[in-house]
């Protein structure tokens, strides 16, 4: 018994002497990190910023300046509905893509006036950077395929039916 008993100590003590060292984490880069890298080395996700961390990229962390708030990895103006990738209105977070509310990164939603249209959170008019149809007359970007509104590349659209012709490959034959 006293023979089993060293044995158990001594193979006690040699499993207390072994460790296994694991490979340190790659260091945070953009490579690897939506977020911001923060002063330990860790990437800090979009979700887990605030004004103290705040980034995107893979870049350093920074403050935000005083009175703002880090929304989507950047600062801005303090949101009034928490973070938000959209915009906000009575407290209430929106997706901030539709023309009756329309913004982006936490920012008071807007209503896009009648010539213009939301795209990417901002207000905008029908043009052939953001409109592979055609612009109708109310500035609305439509598909360019119909009779009363042909055409492509953001132009405005033709009624093809006033020269008695049909739309045919956005275009009036």
């Amino acid at each position: 018994m006293g023979r089993g008993l060293v044995l158990g100590v001594v193979l006690l003590a040699a499993a207390c002497e072994t460790s296994v060292r694991l490979a340190d984490p790659a260091p945070c880069s953009l490579a690897n990190c939506a977020g911001c890298c923060a002063g330990d080395g860790q990437c800090l996700g979009l979700a887990s910023q605030g004004p103290t961390q705040c980034g995107s990229g893979g870049g350093v962390c920074t403050a935000c300046p005083s009175g703002q708030s880090c929304n989507s990895g950047q600062c801005g103006q303090a949101s009034s509905c928490g973070v938000c990738a959209g915009c906000c209105t009575l407290m209430v977070c929106f997706d901030g893509q539709t023309d009756v509310s329309c913004g982006a990164n936490g920012a008071l939603c807007t209503v896009c006036p009648d010539t213009q249209h939301c795209s990417g959170g901002r207000c905008v008019s029908c043009t052939s950077a953001n409109c592979a149809g055609c612009c109708d007359t109310f500035s609305n970007c439509v598909s360019g395929t119909a009779d009363t509104d042909c055409g492509s590349g953001g132009n405005a659209c033709k009624d093809c039916r006033l020269n008695f012709q049909a739309c045919v490959g956005n275009r009036c034959q």
